[in-house]
């Protein structure tokens, strides 16, 4: 069934975006490729302790939100958000592997016109050189003239408590014809800033 909004990813980032896109009435289907979050959700439980109220989860599940573990739902949406973990390794360094399974994931079924946002807590510049290059391989898409694609920083790393998703600033990493310098406009009002070729030239 065709959705507004994919969530991947069903933690800590991913469960609160999806109960505030199902309170506004946007149909929202959550992937997760592990089965625990959808069992959990399914018998109406947070998979995330704290995260949500098994009240809320009920609510949500009632206003339409759809749990799954079957990723061919991702071809069937509008937009999609990837709240993937990204936990810090045994070096300190941001491991992506979760990121990377998402974007190999969507990047199958990835459809012209749809908007990608990464959500996850990531470094700086993840989007640009991790990200894109991953959603164009497995799609034969490009992003900025065949689809959307833009960063949401999560406000927060592994060790620190993310700001509260309706206040977080966006960004736009690439963005389709007709005004590919400018980025799609954010849902929340706060602005948003393009990281274009003219961009990249004026920053050398």
């Amino acid at each position: 069934m065709p959705a507004d909004l994919a969530v991947i990813g069903l933690g800590h980032l991913g469960l609160p975006l999806a109960q505030a896109a199902v309170t506004a009435g946007i149909d929202t289907v959550g992937y997760d490729p592990d089965p625990r979050p959808y069992a959990e959700l399914r018998a109406g439980r947070s998979p995330v302790e704290g995260a949500l109220t098994a009240s809320e989860v009920r609510r949500m599940l009632s206003g339409g939100f759809r749990p799954t573990t079957d990723a061919a739902e991702l071809g069937r949406v509008r937009t999609a958000v990837i709240c993937s973990p990204t936990p810090l390794g045994p070096d300190r360094a941001v491991d992506l592997t979760a990121l990377g399974d998402a974007a190999r994931a969507l990047a199958s079924r990835l459809r012209p016109h749809t908007t990608v946002l990464l959500e996850s807590a990531v470094p700086p510049g993840t989007t640009e050189t991790f990200l894109r290059p991953l959603l164009e391989e497995g799609s034969g898409l490009v992003a900025g003239r065949d689809f959307h694609l833009a960063c949401s920083p999560a406000g927060s790393t592994p060790a620190t408590a993310p700001v509260p998703w309706p206040t977080r600033p966006r960004s736009s990493a690439a963005s389709p014809p007709p005004a590919p310098s400018r980025p799609p406009p954010s849902t929340d009002g706060s602005p948003t800033r393009s990281y274009g070729p003219a961009d990249r030239a004026r920053r050398r």
